[in-house]
């Protein structure tokens, strides 16, 4: 594993990026793009879709917006893809497509820019083609949310190996088909489902086994890790990838220490399909986190109000009933 500050490779013309899209994922993806397009638009993008059960009136939607906006778009059709593992964890089928082998592909160039749909791009993207893989497949950033230790030693790596998130992968096509990644990662998950608890990114790592360049973590930072979204939009965050649970257009699944992440989603999926919607969601989740910040302060100052007036008799008797509501019964 190699750091990727060294040695730049000449510019090419065309930005190729990878994406995976199921019906789950229509609206984020197209979030994505946005970001992708609004940093780098002088660039001559081009984007390849691989999508699972994505309805056609759907996929003209998207062919739509990009011819929009000068994008080119090619769609490989991958319904029925179908990972296998032992995690519970709800995995998106959009990221299955990792596996599939980059020979499918048409005219991908030599650099390809794999990424998750479940992320906002804040920051120009082309250093990510420039960066030397050293005859590395892939550089990735690696994951703070694993525990690297249990994951190497059920993958039989050494425990010192780094563990990657696939979410964000820059790609050497002629190095990651030579090595057959792809197609050997697909037969480590065949052989050994059990020991996959996130599927292909598991089967990724045991297959590359550390051979990769570390990239900076500015191009993979994981919302939920942190505390404010302020430095976002200062130009130190180039990706940030909602991988955890809730997602920000999960409306219903929304806490109040997910608000303020949700609403920056929304704003910036202002640039993607349906503005004045990204908008209202966007101020009413501000909204609703500034009415519950106020709630707490207000029930805090009143228990402490309650704490100093309340006779000793009476807050033993409140006690009481609390419990009972709690638990509904008596003791």
């Amino acid at each position: 594993m190699k750091h990727s500050e060294k040695n730049l490779m000449p510019r090419s013309e065309s930005r190729h990026f990878l994406f995976g899209c199921d019906p789950n994922m229509v609206e984020p993806l197209v979030v994505a793009w946005a970001g992708i397009w609004q940093h780098m638009r002088k660039q001559e993008l081009v984007f390849h879709l691989r999508a699972i059960d994505v309805a056609p009136r759907q996929i003209e939607r998207f062919k739509v917006w990009c011819g929009k906006r000068s994008i080119m778009l090619r769609v490989y059709d991958h319904s029925g893809i179908a990972m296998q593992g032992s995690g519970t964890l709800a995995y998106p089928e959009s990221s299955t497509v990792r596996l599939v082998p980059l020979q499918e592909l048409h005219e991908v160039g030599e650099r390809l820019v794999y990424l998750d749909a479940d992320l906002i791009v804040l920051a120009d993207l082309n250093p990510l083609f420039e960066i030397s893989l050293s005859g590395n497949p892939c550089a990735a950033c690696v994951d703070p949310v694993v525990a690297r230790a249990p994951r190497n030693e059920a993958l039989g790596l050494p425990s010192d190996a780094a563990y990657f998130n696939a979410g964000v992968m820059v790609i050497d096509v002629a190095a990651w088909s030579e090595a057959r990644i792809s197609e050997r990662a697909m037969q480590f998950l065949q052989q050994h489902p059990d020991l996959c608890k996130f599927p292909d990114q598991d089967a990724l790592n045991a297959t590359i086994g550390g051979n990769y360049v570390l990239l900076d973590s500015r191009y993979n930072t994981f919302a939920l890790l942190e505390d404010s979204t302020r430095d976002w939009g200062m130009g130190r965050v180039a990706v940030v990838h909602f991988a955890m649970y809730p997602k920000p257009w999960d409306l219903k699944q929304l806490k109040s220490g997910d608000l303020e992440r949700a609403a920056y989603f929304w704003s910036q999926a202002c640039l993607g399909l349906r503005p004045g919607r990204a908008r209202l969601v966007a101020l009413w989740l501000k909204l609703r986190n500034r009415f519950r910040r106020a709630a707490g302060r207000g029930l805090a100052a009143l228990s402490r109000w309650r704490c100093r007036l309340t006779p000793p008799w009476l807050e033993a008797q409140y006690c009481r009933v609390r419990f009972v509501l709690s638990r509904g019964k008596w003791r």
